[in-house]
């Protein structure tokens, strides 16, 4: 009985961290690498990326958004240069995925546009599109 425990026991352990490879090489496959990406030990890395934002609640909206991406342990965004600086796990974070979130809540990056609908939902102080950028995004 003991046997069989620990036979099982060992087949669900390398199921497990198989699957963990898996998905970790199918997002490298879909996620790019063309951040400004800083590789700071063997499996954790630092990365800039432009987020669009006007304010104090659209630096805790971006942080608290980028923290809930699979991989990302830190997360500070600056309102002046708009840049959102990241550490995450290269193992377990996907870029597009963070691309994705940080659309899905209201803010343009430098990959993909917030819907007219998730930046509308925003707070009127948190509006930080021009009526350029409006006219660009309808001609597009």
């Amino acid at each position: 009985m003991k046997k069989t425990i620990f036979v099982a026991f060992l087949a669900i352990f390398f199921i497990a961290f198989n699957s963990v490879d898996v998905a970790a090489q199918n997002c490298s496959k879909h996620c790019s690498s063309k951040c400004k990406d800083k590789k700071t030990s063997d499996n954790v890395s630092k990365m800039s990326i432009k987020v669009m934002g006007s304010c104090g609640m659209c630096k805790d909206r971006i942080e608290k958004t980028a923290l809930e991406v699979k991989g990302v342990k830190t997360a500070t965004w600056d309102e002046k240069s708009q840049m959102l600086e990241l550490t995450y796990t290269k193992s377990t974070f996907c870029d597009e995925v963070l691309y994705n979130a940080l659309a899905e809540a209201g803010h343009d990056t430098e990959k993909v546009k917030a819907t007219d609908e998730s930046y509308n939902s925003l707070p009127a102080c948190c509006k930080y599109r021009t009526a350029t950028d409006k006219k660009k995004s309808k001609t597009k």
